[in-house]
């Protein structure tokens, strides 16, 4: 999927701020993938706002004891920073993933990367929720490569912990972080919920964990929310 294309501040027609001599932009990836971009003329510095994917649902597995319940997904960490740029420097961009259960426990959400001379910015996805009996998946951190500047930065919040016999554990959310914003997937008591019903929206939210009631079928955890990248320059 292309990123989505916008301008920043009042612009002339041919993309310049008047009177300021600066070329002005910004581009948004929203889904999981694999970018670059080539900094055009008139840019000299570039802002990314980044997300990590969110951390998948654990399974809630029934073997004849307590009905299981998985728990629910890390959000992913979250990071803004800038970095000084030239005209022709290639910028490579990858959104995390956001994924569901793998065996009894969740995945770990993907990282989100924006790199440029090999200098990485880096937002963690989420951890996946443990399957029965288990805790909640952490949330994901941060890092910032060299010549890359902090504007602000923080940890994903940590999914619940499902409680066998009660209900699963819902995935934690992404709480808004510069216009970036994300659900969890909603805790269930029911055996016969949806992966779908299970997953997150919007971008970096945890799936939540599944509930059990029959043996010897399992139900996957949820789906995490896709990680999410702004880039902006001109500002």
């Amino acid at each position: 999927m292309s990123p989505v294309i916008g301008t920043l501040g009042a612009m002339s027609k041919a993309g310049f701020l008047p009177g300021a001599g600066k070329v002005s932009g910004q581009l948004i990836y929203a889904t999981a993938g694999t970018f670059s971009w080539t900094v055009p003329a008139g840019v000299t510095q570039i802002r990314a706002t980044l997300a990590g994917g969110g951390g998948g649902g654990g399974v809630g597995a029934n073997f004849g004891g307590p009905i299981g319940a998985g728990s629910g997904g890390g959000a992913g960490g979250a990071v803004r920073a800038t970095y000084n740029v030239s005209a022709g420097t290639s910028v490579s961009i990858v959104v995390g993933a956001g994924v569901g259960s793998n065996g009894a426990n969740g995945s770990p959400g993907g990282t989100t990367s924006v790199t440029i001379s090999g200098n990485a910015l880096q937002a963690v996805g989420g951890t996946g929720g443990d399957g029965t009996g288990g805790v909640g998946g952490a949330g994901g951190g941060t890092s910032l490569g060299t010549n890359w500047t902090l504007i602000q930065s923080r940890t994903g919040d940590t999914g619940e912990t499902g409680t066998n016999g009660v209900i699963s554990g819902a995935g934690a959310n992404f709480s808004l972080f510069f216009g970036i914003s994300g659900t969890g997937g909603p805790a269930t008591t029911s055996s016969t919920s949806s992966i779908a019903a299970l997953s997150a929206s919007g971008n970096g939210a945890g799936g939540a964990g599944s509930y059990n009631r029959t043996f010897p079928t399992n139900y996957w955890g949820g789906r995490g929310a896709d990680g999410y990248a702004l880039i902006e320059w001109g500002y």
